[in-house]
């Protein structure tokens, strides 16, 4: 084992070990402890609520909105379903990456984040106002709600 190559890190869901820091030393040499370590593309936090992953992917997400909407302009851009194929192929599979994994850990504020991500890319998809229902939305735009999305993802 290599402690330069190395990091520590704990994981509890009992909220009395939140500041909790274990030390390892490999060769007389302390492995660094980090609080919200990545591995496989997924950012994990000591209580595996998975906030972590939900800012950073909803980041993410977000910045593809500014694509989205650069190529949806009302005069010139793409229609509804090639629109929707972007945001399949750029902002969802960055919100479902490795979903069944920490999805089922969420809490209702994290979904509704992802929500409210989803919600901004349809209202782009389909040109509409923000006093529109997003249930009419997500109709015009032939997209699932994310919370209906995210349960079928997990089974």
């Amino acid at each position: 084992m290599n402690a330069s190559k190395s990091e520590v890190s704990f994981f509890s869901t009992w909220t009395h070990e939140a500041n909790f820091t274990p030390s390892i030393n490999i060769d007389n040499k302390a492995i660094p402890y980090k609080k919200s370590p990545k591995l496989l593309g997924v950012r994990y936090d000591w209580n595996l609520s998975f906030t972590a992953h939900v800012e950073e992917v909803t980041r993410s997400a977000s910045g593809k909105l500014g694509l989205l909407a650069s190529v949806g302009n009302s005069h010139w851009g793409w229609d509804k379903h090639h629109l929707g194929q972007m945001y399949f192929a750029y902002m969802r599979t960055k919100m479902d990456y490795s979903g069944p994994g920490w999805q089922p850990w969420l809490s209702e504020s994290s979904i509704a984040v992802l929500k409210r991500t989803q919600n901004k890319a349809v209202r782009i998809i389909t040109g509409q106002l923000k006093s529109t229902p997003v249930a009419a939305l997500r109709l015009e735009a032939s997209v699932t709600s994310y919370g209906t999305h995210m349960r079928r993802n997990i089974l």
